[in-house]
């Protein structure tokens, strides 16, 4: 009974971490300018492509390193509400993949280089005006001067042509118009399925909430009267009494064996715990042990705690 009660203490103090820090974690969502800003994909050093990283990825981080050591009901809400937050990231990911096709390289490659084209064509008019008083001013001095009709009637005609293809360039920008606005419909468009498929993800997860909150409020009702007794071998109730892995989740009293190395930081993390261990992008902490798949143990600038393993390169 006494070790019953002690993973019974030792998960709810667990539950207790996740909603002392559930708001903060929430708001890198809410508050993307916070923490965990989208950074576009880059190669590494050793030629590998840093996908980019969204707010949803630090919140489901965050969860899954919490509910590692819970069990039950709550275990599987929390797994349910990571999974849609990591098809919100697929889903981000796909709506930034296709509006990088339909919005803005056309926007580089075919708008602004008509621009930019345009531009040019108007400095070109602009200098061949100024020719043209240049030449004005030496024939207004001497009228006789045959040299000087001349270069004027070269002005005047280089003038004509400037303006001209001023003009076309700028009729040709104006007729495809249609297209420009199109791409906004696009964008529009894509925007608009990211949002549908993103509430469609997060109704299902409503959903599924309810039918694990209906499940654990009947297991609650049958069990009220036997808090620390064993749960039935389903799985439903709070399932205390599931074994948990040993692990010493003090940062202070953590002890690696396995050989140490150093890491760079490849984007920013702030610590959501006490024994977490904040980085920014570009220092080396070394890694003392890895936790699991998703968690290294170790240290920076003398300071212990735990970082996520997606978060960093070993160099």
């Amino acid at each position: 009974m006494d070790k019953l009660k002690s993973k019974f203490h030792f998960e709810i103090s667990e539950i207790k971490k996740l909603y002392t820090h559930y708001q903060k974690a929430m708001n890198g969502i809410l508050q993307p300018n916070r923490r965990f800003k989208p950074t576009s994909s880059s190669s590494s050093k050793n030629g590998k492509s840093n996908s980019t990283v969204y707010e949803e990825k630090g919140f489901v981080v965050f969860i899954k390193k919490h509910n590692e050591y819970i069990t039950g009901n709550f275990h599987q809400a929390l797994q349910d509400m990571s999974s849609t937050y990591e098809q919100i990231i697929g889903l981000k990911s796909a709506r930034d993949s296709h509006l990088q096709t339909e919005l803005f390289t056309p926007i580089q490659n075919s708008v602004l280089k008509d621009l930019n084209y345009i531009s040019k064509l108007k400095k070109d008019a602009s200098e061949a005006e100024s020719e043209v008083n240049s030449a004005r001013k030496g024939t207004e001095k001497n009228p006789q001067d045959q040299a000087a009709v001349d270069k004027l009637s070269r002005a005047n005609s280089n003038l004509t042509r400037a303006k001209e293809n001023l003009q076309r360039a700028i009729s040709t920008f104006e007729r495809d118009e249609p297209n420009r606005i199109n791409m906004f419909i696009q964008a529009a468009q894509i925007q608009q399925d990211f949002y549908k498929n993103a509430a469609d993800s997060f109704s299902q997860l409503v959903a599924n909430l309810r039918t694990i909150k209906e499940r654990s409020s009947d297991s609650a009702y049958s069990n009220e009267n036997t808090p620390y007794s064993a749960p039935k071998s389903n799985g439903e109730g709070l399932g205390y009494t599931t074994t948990l892995k040993e692990y010493n989740y003090s940062a202070a009293d953590h002890k690696g064996t396995v050989e140490t190395c150093k890491c760079r930081a490849l984007y920013d993390f702030t610590a959501e715990a006490d024994d977490d261990l904040s980085l920014h992008k570009g220092d080396e902490p070394t890694i003392i042990e890895q936790v699991d798949d998703q968690w290294y143990y170790g240290e920076l600038n003398g300071k212990r705690g735990h970082f996520p393993v997606e978060f960093v390169e070993k160099i």
